[in-house]
């Protein structure tokens, strides 16, 4: 917990840097934020990020207090209608469960942040290192910078998408060599490094499986992860006993090809013209958009044809029931954290959608606790008995037989694999009649369930 904090410390000390860097003297705000990463208190670092993104302090307590007000609100309201049922009390609690899902938004950007962070624990001393040659940076006397090939790349690409390749006043020859030089499309350019990072950090807002699962990057059309897919038990020797071979240790390949997804942007030759479009902006919107709904939904339901495998197709995975026909119980959720092994629920999150949520806020375990909390006051995510959520749209409403309601440690679940060659094709001809340009994108992911016994799901029965 001690590590997660102070790597929270050094991502939230990066941004304030940014901040900073605006109005004060830059060296000692670096100096300054160095020391950053010694700071222990989530509440206090959640606080410091926020500010250094530009929020206001104000408002973040404003917003924190409504949350617990709410809640204490949401409370006192179900408790009075578990007693007595009564109509203008479920209005009443339906009102207030739409106040507190204005607070998911905020919620789900620390879950994420959060497990992102979990991600670079194991970095730190490489980002503890990076801040040290920031300070170093700072204080140096800048010297102008030549172009980066990276850099060459970026502006050659968005200056192909506006002129085409025939214009050899706007487009130089020797800027759509740099594309040329990385086409393996047939007739298409791939998009700078830059670019896909961009794109994939809009897609995490439409697919919040990818902060979560485990993401790994392959320039091959699949990659093979080693698996154990069998054990030996030891056993006890005498002294001079003989020994013999403990047999059962077995391991396999688990094949998890790429897949192939493709977005259409239409763009109007007038736009395209107007020097002051942003057609970086557009293009990177429109692309996220599509692949993070494709994305998101393959996770989760996949069926691993011509698309990744969905941990709800998958097969092995503790299942439990929820212990009514067609709603979560309390029994339910706590059966389904208890189903897997102690080390994966040890870093378990819950995954489900709104609707399920809703209804959740409204349980009580053996001891007359709620089992959801809110934990926004405190600087770490609202929790449903103690551990974090995710909320996912693709994931079933309550129902008879639905699968609403998956827990476990996803980063040991599930690997998501980039092919991160994003490539763009750019077609004047087809909507030529209605003065618009089109863009195709396309882009590789696999995704698969490599480790079944690190998740469980719930289905209501």
């Amino acid at each position: 917990m001690k590590t997660f904090n102070r790597v929270f410390a050094v991502m939230g000390a990066l941004a304030l840097l940014t901040a900073l860097a605006v109005t004060v003297d830059v060296g000692h705000a670096a100096t300054a934020l160095v020391h950053a990463s010694a700071f222990a208190d989530p509440a206090m670092l959640f606080t410091a990020s926020a500010v250094a993104a530009g929020a206001n302090p104000d408002a973040i307590k404003a917003s924190v207090e409504k949350l617990m007000k709410g809640w204490e609100d949401f409370q006192a309201s179900n408790d009075e209608n578990l007693k007595k049922r009564d109509v203008l009390l479920d209005e009443k609690l339906a009102r207030i469960n739409k106040e507190l899902d204005k607070f998911e938004p905020l919620n789900q950007t620390i879950t994420a942040q959060q497990a992102e962070a979990k991600k670079l624990a194991e970095e730190q001393a490489e980002i503890k290192a990076g801040l040290e040659r920031i300070e170093t940076a700072v204080n140096r006397p800048k010297a102008p910078a030549e172009a980066t090939a990276d850099q060459k790349k970026f502006q050659a690409f968005f200056d192909w998408a506006r002129y085409g390749d025939h214009r050899q006043d706007k487009v130089p020859a020797d800027r759509l060599n740099v594309l040329t030089v990385s086409d393996d499309t047939g007739g298409g350019y791939l998009c700078p490094p830059e670019y896909v990072a961009e794109i994939t950090k809009a897609v995490v807002e439409h697919s919040p499986m990818r902060p979560i699962v485990r993401v790994r990057s392959t320039s091959q059309k699949s990659m093979q992860l080693p698996k154990r897919t069998g054990v030996f038990a030891a056993r006890w020797t005498g002294e001079i006993e003989e020994r013999t071979e403990t047999q059962g240790l077995a391991y396999g390949m688990d094949d998890v090809p790429a897949h192939e997804m493709t977005a259409e942007v239409y763009i109007s030759m007038v736009m395209l013209e107007d020097s002051a479009f942003d057609m970086e902006a557009e293009l990177r919107m429109e692309f996220a958009e599509q692949f993070g709904v494709l994305e998101g939904a393959a996770i989760i339901s996949g069926n691993a044809v011509k698309k990744p495998e969905g941990f709800l197709s998958a097969s092995g995975s503790a299942a439990v029931n929820s212990g009514a026909a067609t709603t979560v119980t309390a029994d339910g959720i706590l059966s389904l954290k208890y189903a897997i092994k102690t080390a994966y629920a040890r870093n378990g999150t819950f995954v489900l959608n709104r609707s399920t949520l809703g209804s959740i806020r409204k349980l009580k375990d053996g001891n007359g606790q709620y089992l959801w909390a809110p934990g926004l006051a405190q600087g770490r995510p609202n929790a449903i008995d103690g551990d974090p959520y995710v909320e996912a749209p693709d994931m079933p409403n309550e129902g008879a037989g639905a699968k609403c309601m998956a827990f476990g440690d996803w980063r040991r679940a599930y690997t998501l694999i980039d092919r991160l060659a994003i490539s763009v094709q750019r077609d004047p001809f087809t909507r030529a009649s209605v003065g618009q340009i089109k863009f195709v994108a396309r882009r590789r992911i696999g995704g698969a369930v490599v480790l079944p016994e690190a998740f469980g799901v719930m289905t209501c029965a």
